[in-house]
């Protein structure tokens, strides 16, 4: 089957509900005006109980709604996070266990403009996106301003992730990125490290309006999610596998001559600080090994182990 599960997620956070009603809204608007062929196939992701969701919602995705929780705690700084990356894990899970072929990744304010989808050649791929400029502008001026400006209508990169079978299948979002940025630059640094190209299909999305107030971003998160991003790069620059275990953010030295993980970890280009101040700067020897060169002169060899890299040297 080529037609994807489209995968939406919003939390029970009021504006979020009503940003959700608001696109569901203007897309049985444009449905009614022009009917897709075949009827789509929708998922809802949501900490919403079903007992509590307006049947409007309930009834646009035809009962299939999935509850899950994205809070996650992070008990350094004693703080309650939302985590998308545990939604979209979840469309994710769903979209395995049904054995889908693609998966259209949705935010609550998703309004699709058509349904004419061409799977990307490369598994991979985004749609055209473009985003309302303001609280009164309808769908139909979207439309218009889309057909009179055409590809300069659209914006450049956008999270509107499609996943095909063999993506499904591999890969996960990584679930210590909370707070708000950086899990969807992550998770395509590591899919296009398995050399699976992203490709921009023809379809249109149109992202409805909302205030810029809705996103509120933490700077201890926003900054703990960027060093996760850098600490993932570093790992592909040196060829060692970037799981979500591995970059975590952190980096924990147990002792300079013993064994380290990517726990506690912060990375600035080559270099990496552990906790306790110690500064080395990393070298590659051969794939999932490394060489670090402490501040102190010494010189350590480790192979990648799991969660940890473990000393070799005797």
């Amino acid at each position: 089957m080529n037609e994807p599960l489209y995968a939406y997620c919003v939390t029970n956070e009021a504006h979020f509900l009503a940003r959700l009603l608001k696109s569901i809204r203007h897309q049985q608007a444009l449905d009614a005006l022009a009917p897709p062929a075949t009827p789509p196939r929708r998922l809802l992701v949501t900490n919403v109980p079903m007992t509590e969701l307006e049947g409007e919602i309930i009834a646009f995705f035809k009962g299939r709604i999935e509850f899950c929780n994205p809070i996650v705690h992070d008990d350094l700084v004693n703080k309650d996070y939302f985590c998308l990356s545990k939604f979209r894990n979840a469309c994710i899970a769903y979209a395995r266990a049904q054995e889908e072929e693609w998966l259209f990744l949705c935010d609550c304010d998703t309004v699709l403009a058509s349904y004419d989808f061409t799977p990307p050649p490369s598994k991979y791929g985004v749609p055209n996106v473009y985003w309302q400029k303001s609280e009164t502008e309808t769908i139909q001026q979207s439309l218009e301003t889309i057909a009179e400006k055409g590809k300069a209508a659209f914006s450049v990169g956008n999270s509107w992730f499609i996943l095909g079978r063999s993506i499904i299948e591999k890969f996960t979002f990584n679930e210590n990125i909370y707070g708000w940025g950086w899990e969807d630059i992550e998770f395509d640094t590591r899919v296009k490290a398995a050399y699976f190209g992203l490709s921009v299909i023809d379809q249109v999305v149109i992202h409805v309006f909302h205030p810029e107030a809705h996103r509120v971003r933490d700077d201890y998160a926003f900054s703990r999610g960027k060093r996760i991003l850098e600490t993932t790069r570093t790992l592909l620059q040196f060829k060692l596998p970037p799981t979500e275990a591995h970059a975590t953010g952190y980096f924990d030295i147990v002792a300079p001559e013993g064994s380290f993980s990517f726990l506690t970890f912060t990375c600035s280009g080559d270099g990496l600080h552990s906790k306790t101040g110690q500064r080395g700067i990393v070298s590659h020897t051969e794939e999932g090994s490394l060489k670090i060169t402490w501040d102190d002169g010494a010189v350590r060899h480790y192979q990648a182990s799991g969660e940890q890299f473990l000393s070799v040297d005797h």
